[in-house]
């Protein structure tokens, strides 16, 4: 088979599974958000869904230190070819960016009283544990320093 074919083939199915992926997130978040009591519509919107995740399980300006931070770690990343205060700076808010990452996870674990080993799933296979924590019947303990109530279902 030629390199061609085989590169075309792998690539189609590169595509796929990205996108099965990021549908997989986008229904999670649906549901998520629906047990929420946020319009679940809003799972849709990219930067308003991340927004609002950091929401419903922390502090919203939180949101927009983990976006500043991944823009510095990509800026940086593409100029450390050669710089070694660029390298240092993008090893650090790549770090900070991780940790950030990892307590966002443990905060929605907690609002949902899910366990350690939930939010480490939710940090290592995050679409997969989105659904399960979309499709099982825990229930949403409100985030009040948001002012978002208990479920309102419940």
């Amino acid at each position: 088979m030629p390199l061609f074919t085989v590169l075309l083939v792998s690539s189609i199915f590169a595509g796929i599974v990205f996108l099965a992926i990021v549908a997989a997130t986008a229904v999670a978040r649906w549901r998520i958000f629906g047990k929420c009591g946020i319009p679940s519509w809003k799972a849709l919107i990219p930067f308003y869904s991340g927004f609002l995740s950091y929401k419903l399980c922390w502090r919203c300006y939180f949101f927009f230190i983990t976006l500043a931070l991944f823009v510095t770690a990509v800026i940086s990343g593409n100029l450390s070819e050669d710089n070694l205060i660029a390298e240092m700076f993008y090893s650090i808010s790549a770090l900070v960016f991780l940790i950030l990452y990892a307590f966002k996870n443990y905060f929605l674990a907690r609002k949902f009283h899910k366990s350690s080993a939930f939010m480490i799933g939710l940090i290592l296979l995050n679409p997969v544990f989105l659904l399960i924590l979309g499709f099982d019947d825990s229930l949403y303990h409100g985030n009040p320093k948001e002012g978002l109530p208990p479920d309102p279902c419940a």
